[in-house]
């Protein structure tokens, strides 16, 4: 799988922190992005058919602002699972070493939005 990494380097209490990123295989790539379409068009979204069922192709030609119709335990379950393709490396001197991502590990919220 394709994983990046990234580093915070904006100031504040998260810079330096070491984040992996791991790509969703294509299954799961496409069952999340169907399912946040079918959120969003039960939130009021005026989606078309075709494009609610293209995955994540259709969810990619929407863009971001998809998730403002969606309700909010839907979208907190979407990005949930988007922060399960993300752990961090807590030892920048053992990259080797990684866990998955808590709550106390983002101390700013820019962090947040810019990893997920």
């Amino acid at each position: 799988m394709k994983t990046l990494d990234y580093t915070c380097t904006h100031p504040g209490a998260d810079h330096g922190k070491c984040f992996k990123m791991t790509r969703m295989d294509a299954f799961s790539a496409d069952k999340w992005a169907r399912h946040c379409l079918q959120a969003a068009v039960r939130g009021g979204a005026q989606v078309g058919a075709d494009l609610a069922q293209a995955g994540l192709a259709g969810l990619a030609a929407l863009g971001i602002e998809i998730f403002g119709f969606m309700e909010e335990t839907a979208l907190d379950k979407a990005l949930d699972r988007l922060m399960h393709c993300v752990s961090l490396r807590p030892d920048p001197t053992n990259p080797a070493l990684t866990r998955p991502v808590i709550a106390a590990d983002f101390e700013e919220p820019e962090t947040l939005g810019l990893v997920r």
